[in-house]
């Protein structure tokens, strides 16, 4: 990815980008289409053992699975902390956030132990405390699970 121009906002630390990546609640990619981005939002559940990857799940057809398959290089972009920072001079308005963006491959998750694994990771992300890996048969047939192999990855944080 390209250089970040305001350094002392940049986030680089694995912990407090793992922090940063908790607490968002939703994750916006974008895929590439002909005419324009795809951008869509979606629940998501993360692992980062080894490698930082990126769980989702949807409908095993429609337009994000059409353009997965012709590129599955897909970007990515999540976000908290929202607060507006007012001022009585126009120009002096600003806002805190924290953030990450990155890029990497997206793939559809054939092998069932998988998917079951992964939407657990989704369903802890959002604080599901029941036991795991139970689901219904019918439901799991019918669920598309995403995984997206994070290849770039930064945060940036403005208090």
């Amino acid at each position: 990815m390209g250089e970040m121009r305001r350094k002392e906002r940049e986030v680089r630390n694995k912990e407090a980008l793992r922090d940063i990546i908790e607490s968002c609640d939703v994750c916006r990619i974008a895929l590439c289409a002909e005419e324009a981005p795809y951008i869509v939002p979606l629940s998501f559940g993360f692992s980062w053992e080894e490698k930082f990857e990126l769980y989702f799940h949807c409908a095993p057809e429609g337009r994000k699975i059409d353009l997965m398959r012709s590129c599955d290089l897909v970007g990515f972009e999540m976000d908290t902390g929202q607060a507006l920072q007012k001022d009585s001079v126009a120009c002096n308005w600003s806002s805190r956030y924290k953030s990450v963006i990155g890029a990497g491959r997206l793939s559809l998750v054939d092998d069932p132990e998988q998917k079951i694994r992964y939407l657990d990771r989704i369903m802890e992300h959002y604080g599901f405390e029941g036991p795991s890996g139970i689901y219904d048969p019918a439901v799991l047939q019918r669920t598309a699970v995403l995984k997206l192999e994070v290849t770039e990855l930064s945060g940036k944080e403005k208090r």
